[in-house]
Parts: structure tokens; sequence; C-alpha cells
């Protein structure tokens, strides 16, 4: 469906100006410390969210191959994977961008700075009305595409739940279907709030605290805990061990120590921009509702992982390999 979307994408009139807007770094954008990390910002969060880091989706995926399984190699493909599938369909979007700002008169620019948080929703549908002059084609083809994004959605779901499910049963003696089904109510009763007419407000704060302040955190934590507690280089010696691609000793620099200090001074950032100027222009309720959320997060995964374990043997030591790093 993508190469379809792409080879109709770059074929509209004024698809090059929007490719080339895609493809043209915005150099101002580097020219003072503010700029900086505000596009660092923006960076870290597509990343995070793109390849679910700080939510725990990873490990609890990990923690199901096999002990000899390539980490390395494994890493490698789903990074890759995850950011060339990103920028190809980039291209479909900045192309359609690029015909419909040619359409309405208005600059590539203009339209990306005013409506940025549905493009990829205004651009793939443009696409697929203009596959072909037939509406049935037209109209399978949509069928395809956004039940391909049900799916998605439903299976995003999925590693959402199974994060929180394997680590609590990993850890407590708990029915496993129970607790599923007790974090599949959860979550439907808490995404009912976001049907609501102020839904897209509600959802947008959330994810700005969450994300923004949250999934730092998150990553601040995790670092600190498998580099400096548990010891980054216990585990390159395990990645070396039953990796084809060798990891170096950049790799403990940076889980110990430049990792952490990006993560800090963008965390520092974030809290210096909220009290500078609070986030959009919402009700007073709203700011509530969204630092309830962060607040209540991090209780909850505090009060975990110093709840006492009822697995036997959960809390031994990993078995460590001999291999040279």
């Amino acid at each position: 469906l993508l190469i379809v979307l792409f080879f109709t994408a770059i074929n509209l009139d004024g698809a090059s100006a929007g490719i080339s807007y895609y493809l043209t770094p915005d150099w101002s954008k580097f020219k003072s410390l503010e700029s900086i990390a505000n596009v660092a910002s923006a960076a870290y969060g597509q990343i995070f969210f793109s390849l679910s880091i700080g939510f725990g989706i990873m490990m609890a995926y990990a923690s199901f191959l096999p002990r000899k399984s390539d980490i390395a190699n494994n890493a490698h493909i789903t990074a890759f994977a995850n950011s060339g599938t990103e920028f190809f369909a980039g291209f479909i979007t900045f192309a359609v961008l690029g015909f419909l700002c040619l359409n309405s008169g208005i600059f590539v620019s203009d339209k990306v700075g005013s409506s940025s948080f549905g493009l990829a929703l205004i651009s793939y549908p443009t696409a697929i009305g203009q596959i072909s002059e037939s509406v049935t084609i037209n109209a399978l083809v949509g069928i395809a595409f956004f039940g391909s994004l049900l799916f998605l959605g439903i299976d995003s779901a999925f590693s959402l739940v199974e994060a929180c499910v394997a680590g609590i049963c990993d850890k407590f003696d708990l029915n496993r279907k129970m607790v599923s089904a007790m974090f599949c109510l959860l979550g439907w009763l808490v995404g009912m709030a976001f049907c609501f007419p102020v839904g897209l407000s509600l959802l947008d704060i959330s994810d700005h605290y969450l994300s923004d302040f949250g999934l730092l955190i998150m990553g601040l934590i995790q670092c600190i805990a498998i580099g400096w507690f548990y010891g980054a280089k216990k585990i390159r010696k395990h990645i070396n061990k039953v990796s084809e691609r060798r990891v170096t000793v950049f790799w403990e620099f940076c889980i110990k120590y430049l990792t952490p200090a990006v993560l800090l001074f963008l965390l520092y950032w974030q809290f210096k921009k909220e009290f500078a100027d609070l986030y959009e222009d919402y009700p007073d309720w709203m700011y509530v509702v969204g630092i309830g959320w962060l607040v209540l997060g991090l209780v909850i995964a505090i009060f975990l992982t110093n709840a006492k374990p009822t697995v036997k043997g959960y809390a031994d030591t990993p078995v460590e390999d001999d291999a040279d790093a």
C-alpha cells in the first residue's frame, strides 16, 4: 500500500515542492541553544514513541526471545526498519502536502505549521483519492489502508497491555488472564474520557506531560539502573557473546554518561519551558489532569518496583557470561 501511495503521490502536481521542503534542512533551527533544545526534544519524542522506548514494551517482547538470540542484530534491524519506514512514508505525506498547497495557493511551511497534528490523516486520504479515476478502486484501497490502520492500532494496544501484564505476572503470582482482563477494562475506561467533546484537547495535554516528561524520566532511570547499578559492562559481555555484531565500549559510555546527560538536559529544558509558559491555552483543570497522569504513573511505578515479589527466584541475579568484552 505504501509503495502504491508513494508512486501516486510523487506524480501529483506540486509534489516536488513538498518533497524539497521535506529534504531541505532548516539550519536556522541550530543557531541558538533554545532552538537546538526544541529540535532535540521533538526528535527524542518521535523516536521514543515510534520505538516504544520507555514504555517497557521492548523489554517485555525481548523476554520472550530465546536466550541465545542475536541481540545486536535484532536491535539494528528493529531500529532501521522502523526509521526507514517512517522516512519513506514521509515522502508520501509531503508530496501530497505540496499538491494541496499548490491547489490552495499557500506555502508548504504555512501548511506544516498550522496543521501538523493531523497532517498524515489529511495527506493519505488525499493520495488514496488520486490513485485512479475509478471511485471503486479508490474506495477499495481506502478500505484496505484504514483497515490496516485499525489492526495496527489494535496491535499497538496489545503491546501496551503486554508490557504491563508481563512485568506484573513475572513478579507476582497472579493469573495472567485475570491481569490482562483488568488492564483491558482499565484501558477502556480511561479511553472513554477521550471520546467526549474535549477528548482531543485532553489527549493532547495528556500526551504532552506523559511523553515530554514521563518518557524522559523513565529513559533516564533505565540508563542509570542499567549503566550504574546492574552494570553496562556485564550486559555488553552478554550481547557480544550471543551477537554477530560486537558492541564496543562506546555503548557503555553512551549508557553511563552521554545518554543520561542528554536526557537530563532535555528534562531540565522541558521544566524550564513549562514554568515559563504553560503548554497551549487550555483550561486550568486540563493541566491538573495532565500533571495528574504523570504523577500517578510515577507513583504506580515506584510502588510496583518496591513491592515484594511473590514469584520464587524473581530477584535472583542472572547467570553472568565469561565472554571477553
